[in-house]
């Protein structure tokens, strides 16, 4: 799975990989676990990544069980591999998640990339199409993420849905004054998909 050839300006070159030699104090930041097919997107958002040409390297956090041919797959897409040990909470604290998204507690390990002064981490399955650097300008100190959206069907146990109420566009639709079935409007929820630190 080398890099494409692409066209930039009418010429046919070869993007520049970059490699673990690369020394940034800013990166991508991404999460791969188990043998499964979210390599492809890893290697979908590499791909993106260096269409855009991006100035930064794509660091991917592995867990132990993601094979050596995912990981060789990875690096040929110029990205650095980082291994990481399994986050586990507590056991009290399991029935609030889809055991699927236990293991997303592992992600967690990427504030201990402390080499890196600022941090875009992006889900694996998200797309770049246009260049995002930018984003790593904005102020330090702050976390920056994306709201969620209470629209898709998932969420049709909640009261925003139930409502359709949306907190991207709180003015569409009005949360219910001094209703007793929905009660004071919810805490803000961001997207875990997507944020700069």
């Amino acid at each position: 799975m080398a890099p494409e050839i692409v066209s930039v300006r009418g010429q046919m070159v070869k993007p520049t990989i970059l490699t673990n030699n690369i020394t940034s104090n800013r990166a991508y930041v991404t999460f791969l676990a188990g043998n499964g097919d979210y390599v492809k997107g890893v290697v979908g958002l590499a791909k993106g990544l260096r269409k855009v040409h991006t100035a930064y390297p794509l660091v991917v956090a592995v867990l132990p069980d993601v094979p050596e041919e995912h990981r060789r797959i990875l690096e040929a897409q110029g990205c650095i591999l980082r291994e990481i040990e399994p986050v586990y909470p507590p056991e009290n604290q399991t029935q609030f998640a889809m055991a699927y998204y236990v293991i997303n507690y592992s992600k967690l390990r990427i504030w201990e990339f402390v080499e890196y002064e600022k941090m875009i981490y992006l889900d694996s399955d998200i797309q770049v199409y246009d260049n995002i650097d930018h984003l790593f300008d904005l102020a330090d100190g702050h976390f920056y993420a994306v709201m969620d959206c209470f629209c898709e069907k998932t969420w049709s146990h909640t009261p925003q849905y139930k409502i359709g109420y949306c907190q991207q566009c709180p003015d569409k639709v009005k949360w219910p004054n001094n209703d007793e079935e929905f009660g004071q409007p919810t805490s803000l929820y961001f997207n875990a998909g997507m944020f700069v630190f």
